[in-house]
Parts: structure tokens; sequence; C-alpha cells
């Protein structure tokens, strides 16, 4: 595990740009860094989300870095000032300083949620992403931590290379996969995959986050206060981008099938779990359509994506009029399935083809 480990946090100077998100007090970063041991590290991106907090004080007779109050400075500080000062995080200060002495660029007030909006790094193009531990603080958010996710993910697609990759580390049972130590029922996950897919990345690699290697790293965030919290079998996500490219309806069974280009696309990678989507379509029966003919027209529009399908109802109404019910499996292994996506291929894709191609009439 350790060799499969170096790829994503050690060796960085060769790794083309690297960003870090949400960094709090630098300790991640600043700790890969020092295990590298190398000098020149520009490459390297280490980011908060936290503003600069600017201490308009006189350093050299306060030493502000380093102070702690105590009720005879208390006396002679202004209120504002004192509530800086206690803010001032010695632990970050110093993780910054190592960081620039290396070369790394430390920025702070970046959102990772916006990223392409920050002009410090909206042109630049990113081989890695890694954000340790994202959460909205608090407790029983999980929707809301849902949506981070998904939001960091979005913006991250606006500045990572064409073969880039996103590294997210999560809390054991968070991210709700088959590889957890702790199984959790997926209500209460994060449900990492379906975000990923959701928003164009596919999951290609889990592992183990081995947290004895970076003693120096200080997790800080439980319940939203600058204490620690348990990272035993935490689990590192790694994405890559694998968008499904732009599907639309048929006119006629001449247009060319491409279910045989889905398996032989090796560019694309792999997703570990590809998500499965049931969904049911029901219409009214055509003269002109048969079996073959629902089978054809089905493989033809959005067969690439279709595991199964079958028919589960018939139905003939009091005037006459036949109805059909068909329900089809979706899945794909490489390309991004969300389930916005899967919804647009059913109903817009599949089902104006049927509409076109059989001329039957879609029911509500």
């Amino acid at each position: 595990f350790y060799k499969r480990f170096q790829m994503f946090f050690e060796n960085l100077s060769d790794a083309g740009l690297v960003l870090f998100l949400g960094e709090g007090n630098f300790s991640f970063s600043a700790s890969v860094l020092r295990r590298s041991q190398e000098q020149n590290m520009s490459n390297i991106y280490a980011t908060c989300y936290e503003k600069e907090i600017e201490l308009n004080v006189d350093e050299a007779s306060l030493n502000m870095e380093r102070m702690v109050i105590n009720e005879k400075h208390r006396k002679k500080l202004h209120e504002e000032t004192i509530s800086k000062t206690e803010k001032s995080n010695p632990i970050k200060n110093e993780n910054m300083a190592f960081l620039r002495s290396v070369g790394c660029h430390v920025l702070q007030g970046v959102d990772a949620e916006v990223l392409d909006q920050d002009a410090r790094l909206a042109n630049l193009s990113f081989s890695r992403i890694v954000f340790m531990f994202p959460h909205v603080g608090g407790k029983m958010k999980i929707n809301r931590n849902r949506q981070l996710v998904q939001n960091v993910l979005k913006s991250a697609r606006k500045l990572l290379d064409r073969n880039g990759q996103v590294v997210i580390t999560l809390c054991k049972g968070q991210g709700g996969t088959p590889f957890e130590k702790v199984e959790r029922v997926a209500a209460d996950t994060w449900k990492i995959v379906e975000t990923a897919h959701e928003a164009g990345y596919v999951l290609s690699q889990v592992h183990h986050f081995p947290h004895h290697l970076f003693q120096q790293y200080y997790q800080v965030g439980y319940r939203d206060l600058q204490k620690g919290f348990n990272v035993e079998d935490s689990v590192v996500h790694v994405m890559e981008l694998s968008e499904p490219e732009e599907d639309l309806p048929i006119d006629n069974l001449d247009t060319k099938s491409e279910n045989s280009d889905a398996d032989d696309d090796t560019a694309l990678p792999v997703s570990l779990y590809p998500p499965h989507y049931v969904h049911h379509l029901s219409f009214w029966i055509s003269d002109e359509l048969s079996e073959s003919l629902l089978a054809q027209i089905i493989n033809t529009s959005v067969g690439k994506y279709v595991l199964n399908w079958r028919t589960i109802d018939l139905y003939t109404s009091a005037s006459g009029r036949q109805s059909q019910t068909i329900e089809i499996e979706y899945c794909d292994t490489r390309r991004a399935l969300g389930h916005s996506r899967v919804l647009h291929l059913h109903n817009k894709v599949l089902g104006l083809s049927l509409v076109r191609c059989a001329h039957i009439q879609l029911r509500c």
C-alpha cells in the first residue's frame, strides 16, 4: 500500500501543478513536503478558506505571532486587537513559513466551491487537486456535505488537466463505498460515488489513509472547533474526469450504434463502483411498434448505457388503446453517469427516439 500511496503524496516536484484545498493550518501540505525533503516546490499551491488577518499593531514591541495575552496586556490593548491576536495560529504561521521557504505558493481566502472565480488560480491547470476531510462544520449536515463535495468537484473540473485527478479523503464510513471497514446505511453517508458521477467523475481508486506517515499533520475541525478528530481507517478517494459525450435522440435507425465503442475505449478510467439506475417508461403503443423495433431503438439510442431492459406491464384501456411499460437498468463502467444525466438519457433521448422512430405517445 505504501508504494501505491507514494504516487499521490511524494515525488510531487515532477507531478505537474498540484493544488491543496481547505488546508486550514497548512499542516498536511507542510507534512507532505517535509517528507519529500525537496527544496524547489514552486509547482505546489497550498490554500485555505480563511482569509488573511492583518494586524495593525507594532509587532516589534508586542511580538504578536507568539505572544500569549495576559491580564496586564489586556488592559493596554484594544478589544479587536486581543481578538485577532488570540485567533492567530502559531502552527499555521510556522507551516506557511516553511511552505514558502521551499518555493510553494501559499494562498489564503480560497473558496474551493468557486475556484475558477479566484484570479490567482483561474488560468492554471492542475494535474492533482487534494482536499483532506472537507466538511461544512457542525453536526448532522450530510446533505450540505454532499453538496460541498459536488460543488468542489464541479469547480475543480475547470482547473484540472485532461488526465488530472481529484483526491478527497473522508473519515471512515463517510464515503459509503464497499471499501469501507465500517459500513453505514447509504442515507447516513456522503454517497461519494453518486456525488462524483453527478459532477462528471468516476471513482477510479480507493486507499486507506496512512496517517502514521504524517506525524506533523494536525487535523482540526471536530464539531466546528479547533479540535482534532479520529482519522483511523479514513479513506482516500481518487476521482478522474470521464464525462460522457452529448447524446441526442435519433430520428431513424440508420444512426450508427456506438455500443461496441463503450468497452473498447481504454483511454477512459475505469469506475470501481459504477452506480446502477433503474427507471420505467410508459407509452401508448402504435401500430408499427414491435418488440424487435423497440429493441433496435433502445440499442441505437442509449444501448451503450443499458445493462438490461424488459417489459413489466401491458395494459388495455376501456377505449381499446394499448399501453406498455418497460424497465431499463442503466450503468457505465467508464463514463460518469449521474442521476440527472440518466434522467436526460431516459426521457429526452430514449423517450423522444421512440416518439420519432415508432410514433408512440409517451404517458405522463
